[in-house]
């Protein structure tokens, strides 16, 4: 049986990058990688001396083919998350708009704080909770605190969901 798929451009470029990247950080590089890794010195094969140990861990740390691989994989890893990220930018709703996101996320962070302030408190009841639950559930009630913790929840997902990692919108 036979299947179509379609495929837009964009999807198409997205396939081709990832496979030159799969190229780039390939499965013998992560074992040549790990196997440095685990030949490296361990403060327990100097039964605890960090005198002994220090300079043949300096010296495993800057052992070229090390230092090669190290920052061939960092490379890798940024090229990646830079990937996600971009992908995150296109994919996002054309009505997105950070600073009417963040505006409305304060001004809800406003009105919990209100709502903070404002509340009753037990000690207000001489600690009888079902007097105290009555009233507590009437305040959120009135003032609909519950509706805007969700929607304040809300917005900080898609506020974190978007911002670049280190460098903000």
């Amino acid at each position: 049986m036979k299947r179509i798929i379609r495929l837009t451009e964009s999807d198409l470029t997205r396939i081709v990058r990832r496979v030159i990247r799969e190229n780039e950080w390939s499965d013998e590089d992560e074992m040549e990688f790990q196997d440095i890794r685990s030949k490296g010195p361990r403060l327990n094969d100097f039964d605890g001396d960090v005198d002994l140990f220090e300079p043949e861990y300096e010296k495993w740390q800057n052992d070229p083919r090390h230092v090669e691989l190290k920052n061939k994989k960092r490379a890798h890893r940024a090229k990646q998350e830079e990937d996600r990220y971009s992908d995150v930018v296109k994919n996002r709703p054309s009505d997105f708009d950070v600073d009417a996101y963040q505006s409305e996320y304060d001004e809800l962070g406003t009105k919990v704080d209100d709502f903070k302030k404002n509340a009753p408190y037990l000690k207000d009841f001489d600690g009888d909770i079902s007097k105290w639950e009555k009233s507590f559930k009437n305040y959120q009630d009135e003032t609909g605190i519950n509706d805007t913790s969700k929607r304040r929840q809300e917005l900080r997902r898609h506020l974190d969901r978007d911002r670049k990692k280190y460098g903000g919108y």
